[in-house]
């Protein structure tokens, strides 16, 4: 079955590398109590400039198709690299997957100038109990 059309209903949430919740809204959805993970997903990858080479501190936003939840967002790290782990809450069974498109955007003063690129994907899920499966993403930005 597909997520797109079908997250209005249920609750999309990025955690952090690090493991730590990031901020969802989803106190104001729901108390954590009724909150269930039902399937989760990896998706990472890495940011280059026009000469291939990585891009610290570059915002990455992952902006899933139909959805109006909080978009799940991270920086990358000095060797351009980011991870979200995305997790999907009150969910039917079986895998899913669902189209999103992956933002990068480097901006002063980091860079001297704004640059921004993005990526299409498809995101599949699967339930908690198994290994999420890993979607990999390159994006370039014109930043030399």
């Amino acid at each position: 079955m597909r997520l797109s059309g079908r997250l209005g209903g249920l609750l999309l949430a990025a955690f952090l590398p690090v493991g730590c919740e990031a901020p969802t809204g989803l106190d104001e959805l729901s108390p954590r109590e009724s909150l269930i993970e039902t399937h989760r997903a990896i998706v990472d990858g890495v940011v280059r400039g026009s000469f291939g080479q990585p891009l610290e501190d570059v915002d990455v936003v992952l902006r899933v198709a139909g959805s109006s939840l909080p978009a799940p967002t991270t920086r990358t790290d000095a060797s351009g690299r980011f991870l979200l782990v995305l997790a999907i809450y009150n969910g039917a069974g079986g895998p899913d997957s669902a189209a999103a498109t992956l933002y990068a955007y480097a901006r002063p003063p980091s860079y001297s100038t704004y640059a921004a690129g993005h990526a299409d994907l498809m995101v599949r899920f699967l339930p908690a109990s198994q290994n999420p499966p890993r979607t990999s993403v390159e994006v370039r930005l014109a930043v030399f």
